[in-house]
Parts: structure tokens; C-alpha cells; sequence
């Protein structure tokens, strides 16, 4: 068979297609990640190559670098450089980076920086419980890192051009939502629909986590999953719920048990609220317009 060039048959198809508006999404969806407003990072690393790989996926939020490979003049260089943000090792080779965490939260001129622990060394609840704003353990990859600077900065510049002018004209600051969720695509969906609406939000990926960062930075509102690791949602609130600063925080529980007894024991446990998964994004904005009437959800 021959071929001759411009000659053959042409064939058309048309897919249909239809766009929903952000107030139309029913369903979790694909994410879209919003970049952090960080300007200036500071690095506490030893190892060169970990500490270039998380200087090149910093550098890609726009962020500049600075590594600092010790544990010992930290202070100084915190104050030298003035960070957005500090990201720490454990395992440094003259000083343990607890000690560093300590010393950096313990100084009224470092305790505000946001410090994000990222080491080999598993131990979430000690981090969170001296301070950290989170922690990620090795090997990371560039998504990890988005998610967790969304979750702990990525509003701050949200916060300024939609907060509220009161009578003596000071800024009503937005609401902290915890979302204690171990399944990622649920995190980044809900930070990115959540976040578009002005909401602060902070990320637990286990009940363990929830409660260490409940009492640590006090939200006013918690999504918590209920099958989660090393505490599940239903004793995590219990935790939360015995001790009485927390008695009137909205505790909504986001699970996969449907049964009527699931819904009996959320809510024997301490949860205001029930929503089964697939959860449905307008009914947790919805929600949270409930419980917090005074932060207008558009």
C-alpha cells in the first residue's frame, strides 16, 4: 500500500467536558499546592547532602538558604540571618539537636521562628512536646516539604488581605483548624480547599501528634480522622476532652465507620460532629461556618 503526503482520512472527536465552580466540589479532588511565604531559611545540617537537597527544594518556593552545619551557635546565626523558618537535624555532631530546640524556644528573640524538625530519628512527640512546628523523618521528598510549610506558613499572607476590621481597627486573626489525617491526598485536598478560605491550618498525622499539638498551639477548631496510627481519633479525643480548657472546642470526626454505633461512639467519646468519607468539602466548610460564626467563610 502506498502513502501519498495530504491524502487520507481525517476523524474528529469531541469530549464532552463540564467545569464546576470551587462552591460546586462535592467530592476530594486532585490538590493544588499553594507556595509558602518563607524569604529566608536557615538549614541546621550536617550532612552536605541532605543539607543542599532541602536548600534546592527551598530555593524552588523562592526561599534563599543558609546551612549552618552545628549545633553550637545557633543563636547567633538565627539572629544573623533572620529566618521565616529553621529547619533542624537531630543528629548533630557536637550537640543533640533537642538541646538546639530547647535553646531556640526557650530565647525571646528565636522562640517565634517556626522550626521543622526533618532527621532519621522517629520521635514526633518529643518534638512537638519542646516545640517544634513539625517533623518530618528522612528521607523526605519536595511534596513532604510542601506540605508540611502549607500546613504550619502558607497563609500568612491570606491572613493579612482577608482579615476583618473591628472598631478600633485591629485585625481579627484567622481561625487555627487542626486536621488529624494520616491519608496525604485527604491532607493536601483539604489544606488547599480549607486555606483558599482564609482558615490557619495545622497538620497531625496521628491522634499521638493531635493532642500533643492541640495543647501545644490551642485551635479552635479540630477535623479529626478516626483510624489513625499509634492513638486512633476516638482516644485521642478523649485525651483532649479530659482536660477542661478543651471542654467546649468543636471536635468534628471525619471517618470511614458508618455503622450506628460508630456514630455513638464518636460521639460518646467527645466529637460534636459526624461526617462519613468520602467527606464532602462543602459540608466541612459548611461546618465550620457553624462553629465558628464569626470568621465569614465566602
Amino acid at each position: 500500500m502506498s502513502c501519498t503526503k495530504g491524502q487520507g482520512s481525517r476523524f474528529t472527536v469531541i469530549i464532552p467536558c463540564q467545569v464546576s465552580s470551587l462552591s460546586q466540589v462535592d467530592f476530594i479532588a486532585s490538590p493544588v499546592m499553594h507556595p509558602p511565604s518563607i524569604q529566608r531559611a536557615l538549614i541546621i545540617e550536617d550532612s552536605e547532602s541532605a543539607a543542599n537537597q532541602i536548600s534546592r527544594y527551598l530555593q524552588e518556593l523562592g526561599a534563599t538558604t543558609v546551612i549552618h552545619p552545628w549545633g553550637q551557635g545557633v543563636i547567633n546565626a538565627v539572629l544573623e540571618t533572620k529566618p521565616d523558618l529553621i529547619i533542624l537535624d537531630i543528629l548533630l555532631p557536637d550537640l543533640p539537636g533537642w538541646d538546639v530546640l530547647i535553646e531556640l524556644k526557650s530565647n525571646p528573640l528565636t522562640k517565634d521562628i517556626p522550626v521543622v524538625i526533618i532527621s532519621i530519628v522517629d520521635d514526633r512527640p518529643k518534638g512537638f512536646a519542646l516545640g517544634a512546628a513539625d517533623y518530618l523523618v528522612k528521607p523526605i521528598n519536595r511534596i513532604q516539604l510542601q506540605q508540611s510549610l502549607n500546613g504550619i506558613m502558607g497563609i500568612v499572607e491570606k491572613v493579612q488581605t482577608t482579615a476583618l476590621v473591628i472598631a478600633n481597627h485591629q485585625k481579627i486573626k484567622a481561625p487555627l483548624i487542626v486536621l488529624a489525617e494520616d491519608n496525604e491526598a485527604i491532607i493536601i485536598t483539604m489544606l488547599s480547599y480549607l486555606e483558599a478560605y482564609g482558615l490557619r491550618m495545622a497538620i497531625a498525622r496521628n491522634g499521638l501528634e493531635a493532642v500533643h499539638l492541640i495543647k501545644q498551639c490551642p485551635p479552635e477548631l479540630v477535623l479529626m480522622d478516626i483510624q489513625m496510627p499509634e492513638m486512633d481519633g476516638l482516644e485521642a479525643i478523649r485525651q483532649i476532652r479530659a482536660d477542661s480548657s478543651f471542654a467546649n472546642l468543636p471536635i468534628i470526626a471525619l471517618t470511614a465507620l458508618a455503622m450506628p454505633d460508630d456514630r455513638e461512639r464518636c460521639f460518646n467519646a467527645g466529637a460534636n460532629e459526624y461526617l462519613t468519607k468520602p467527606v464532602r468539602l462543602k459540608q466541612v466548610r459548611q461546618l465550620i461556618q457553624q462553629y465558628l460564626p464569626y470568621w465569614q467563610l465566602p
